[in-house]
Parts: structure tokens; sequence; C-alpha cells
């Protein structure tokens, strides 16, 4: 070409950091076409192209559909852009809360493994715990359907309010069931959030010094740890109060069957912190 400000398809992919089978899609669709096309059908680009193909590469990153690029790119003004880049901010926002959420919860899990690791899961023992806030659905039935769905409203709760919890759902049970040796008295599921989320139904679970005990198997044998953690309060001359709550430290993420999971079963202390509710 005598013009030295025209490029070969092949020159302009390897500028832009695409293949030729890419602009010719491109051009196919109508979302980018070349600056002209010679008589054997070969098509070049301009240098001026190149910022245009920057534009559609970065409206591509931000996941904008093609064909929307292609409307933008139809009826471009400085105006449009700004409607579309309002737009495309309050999209990125959103994307790196996501991302600083699934952060915390990657650093929390990781967190929880370790702990876990150290862990004699047949030892009791008493653990000062901080306020957390719980989103809860009651399961107070023996109709699994019941269960099912009310889980799944829960899941679906979470996820739009961005909650995601690092010890995934837990189950509460009354403590004056678990006395009683009914260990299949479930009242509520939750998943537990550090902070306070407006609008979702948070509901404060206090801090305090709690009885914890541990149970390596399937939650149909947690029995186990709840009579430990009972002869161990009887013991020590300790009064439970409150519900009693059942948190997995590890579960199907990192073990192959239930009989494998790690849970902690706690109560809270009568006195500790100011009473219970």
């Amino acid at each position: 070409m005598e013009n030295s400000r025209i490029l070969t398809a092949g020159e302009f992919a390897k500028i832009v950091g695409v293949t030729k089978h890419t602009l010719f899609h491109y051009d196919e669709i109508g979302l980018f076409r070349p600056e002209k096309k010679g008589e054997n059908g070969y098509r070049y680009y301009s240098m001026a192209q190149i910022e245009v193909f920057d534009v559609i590469y970065t409206l591509k990153d931000l996941d904008m559909p093609l064909s929307e690029i292609r409307e933008y790119l139809d009826r471009r003004s400085p105006g449009t852009l700004l409607e579309l880049l309002d737009k495309e901010q309050q999209i990125v926002e959103q994307k790196e809360k996501r991302l600083k959420r699934t952060k915390e919860w990657i650093i929390g899990k990781r967190k929880l493994i370790k702990e876990t690791e150290t862990i004699d899961t047949e030892a009791v023992e008493l653990l000062e715990m901080p306020a957390v806030y719980e989103v809860s659905v009651r399961v107070d039935t023996a109709d699994e359907k019941i269960w099912a769905m009310e889980t799944g409203r829960l899941l679906d709760m979470c996820d739009s309010f961005g909650i995601k919890g690092v010890r995934g759902i837990g189950y509460m049970q009354p403590l004056d069931c678990i006395k009683e040796g009914l260990y299949n008295s479930y009242e509520k599921a939750y998943v537990v959030t550090e902070r306070n989320i407006p609008g979702a139904g948070c509901v404060k679970r206090p801090a305090g010094t709690y009885l914890a005990a541990y149970h390596v198997g399937h939650w149909q044998t947690l029995n186990e740890a709840y009579e430990r953690m009972l002869a161990y309060a009887e013991s020590a001359g300790l009064t439970l109060c409150g519900g009693c709550y059942e948190d997995y430290q590890l579960d199907g993420l990192t073990q192959k069957t239930e009989e494998e999971y790690v849970t902690r079963v706690s109560c809270r202390i009568d006195g500790a912190g100011g009473g219970c509710r």
C-alpha cells in the first residue's frame, strides 16, 4: 500500500492483540469494519481505527454484549458516552464489591481450615466469641420438602444481599430439647455475617463466652458432641442458656463424605457478657 498509515488485517491484528479471524467476525456482524477493502477482497485498516478498536475491547472487558457495543458506536457522541460510562461505572462498582466479598470469604475460609487443623476434636472448650449477625429462616418442621424450600430461600436471600458465610449454613436447636435428649428439634437455619446488612433482616447473636464441643461425623450423630458438652457444663458448674448452634468447621468443600465433616456445637454460658436473651 502506498499510504503508510494503512495497515493490512494481519498488521492491524498484531497491533491490537487479536487474531485476523476476530477482525473478520467483527466485520461480518457490522461491529468494526475496515477502512477499505481492496479489489482482491483484502481488508485494510487505518491507524485512527486503533483507538476505536480499543474502545470496543474496553467495553467488552466490562462484559458489554457486542450488540450493545455496536449500537453505541452507531450513535456515538459525547452525551451517549457519558450515559454509557455512568452505567458501566455502576457495574464496575458492583463487581468491586463482589470481588471484595469473595476475597474476604477466601481469607476467612483459609483461616478456618488452618484453625481446624489445630483443634482437638474430642475436647470441650470455652470460647470468647464476638457479636455476629444471622440471616435465618424457620425450619421447625419434619417435612424435608419445606426444609429444602426454606434453605433455598435462605440462600437466595444471602445471594441478593451479597452475604457469603465462611461456615456455610448453620442450624440452631433449643437448649431445652438438647437437655431432654431430643437431637432433631431444629428451629432455624442461618448464615452468619460479621456486619448488620440493612434490609436483610439480620438478628444479632451477642458476644460472650460460649461452651463448644466438636464432632467428626454425620450430623445424625451430633448427640455425641452434645453429651460431652452437657457433661462438661455440669462438672464445671456452668449454666448454659439460649440456643445451641451447629456450625461447620469442615464441610463438603474439603471433605468427600458427611462422615468426615467437622462440626462445632456451641451454647452460651449464662451471665457471660450480660446474660442471655
